[in-house]
């Protein structure tokens, strides 16, 4: 290694346009390993690359690029796209409507930035889709969800990867069919990302009957859920989603009531601060068995117009 740093340190140069000097080995005094080398040490820096297209037929090795060299040129070279340039081309819809064989090459391209690209790309046909999708790298996989086409949906709800799935699953042009399947998708988080989001009355409510307690909580956040279907979340077995519930403000005044009892700490606290204008259910906390509730209910009482601030100008009830 170090004789073949030595090597690329005496190496002759080339001035390229817009950069400043850079090394170049000549094939007739290296191997090709030598080259690939250096080829690749400029491109993980972001430098233009001169001679990546390079032939050492010259030299009884193996080459690599469009044509190798003939005669008695030992090496062949020719400009290269920079990443930025190649992404460009990845995401031109009408050079991938013209030239699909151009975005199978570019999706297997080593720059991610290049390869996410592609996957957002309308044109990019289906069977890449399903190469990205499954790509190492999360922005990529991400990038295929988004893709607007159509045909990019089924493929990033196929995902094995359940963030996209997720992601997908946040899309405004889900139909009937696609709902369906991620209301029965198997990981919970991917559920989530869709109670976020989703304005479909009818998946509202058959994610506020879901099975996990994190999807029950999340689409209590949501303003298309019912006045009935919180209330119903207001009395769940799990503590968080009440928590959840008794601060959403979609419930009746006697139900918060109801609640300032609630066995759990938890949710007796969320009572207290998301509804700091019901000063009445703060005096029944501040005596709280549970000495945090009982000490903010009583700074509430004390203050309560530092604690209703963020509501706005509303009414104190007493």
């Amino acid at each position: 290694m170090t004789a073949r740093n030595d090597f690329i340190r005496r190496s002759s140069t080339r001035q390229c346009p817009d950069t400043t000097t850079v090394a170049e080995p000549r094939p007739d005094r290296c191997g090709i390993h030598a080259i690939r080398i250096w080829a690749d040490a400029c491109a993980d820096r972001g430098r233009p690359v001169w001679p990546l297209r390079l032939s050492v037929a010259a030299t009884g090795g193996e080459h690599f690029g469009d044509q190798p060299s003939t005669g008695a040129a030992a090496c062949q070279t020719r400009p290269v796209p920079t990443i930025s340039e190649r992404a460009r081309v990845a995401a031109d819809e009408a050079t991938a409507a013209t030239a699909a064989t151009a975005l199978r090459e570019l999706a297997s391209d080593r720059s991610p930035k290049v390869r996410q690209a592609v996957a957002r790309n309308p044109s990019a046909p289906t069977d890449v889709l399903h190469d990205l999708v499954r790509d190492e790298k999360w922005a990529v996989r991400f990038a295929v969800a988004e893709n607007p086409s159509q045909h990019a949906l089924p493929v990033a709800l196929g995902a094995s990867d359940p963030d996209a799935r997720g992601r997908a699953a946040q899309r405004d042009d889900l139909d009937e069919a696609s709902a369906q399947l991620l209301l029965h998708d198997p990981v919970h988080t991917v559920r989530e990302r869709m109670a976020e989001v989703t304005q479909d009355e009818s998946v509202v409510a058959a994610l506020a009957r879901d099975p996990h307690p994190a999807v029950r909580s999340t689409i209590l956040l949501n303003p298309r859920l019912s006045e009935t279907d919180a209330e119903m979340l207001a009395s769940d077995p799990i503590a968080r989603v009440r928590a959840t519930a008794a601060g959403c403000r979609r419930l009746r005044p006697e139900v918060l009531s109801r609640m300032a009892d609630d066995r759990s700490s938890l949710v007796r606290w969320s009572v207290l601060v998301d509804n700091p204008e019901r000063l009445d259910l703060a005096r029944k906390i501040a005596q709280d068995p549970d000495e945090m509730n009982a000490n903010q209910a009583k700074a509430q009482l004390a203050r309560p117009r530092d604690f209703t601030a963020f509501r706005g100008d509303i009414d104190l009830i007493e």
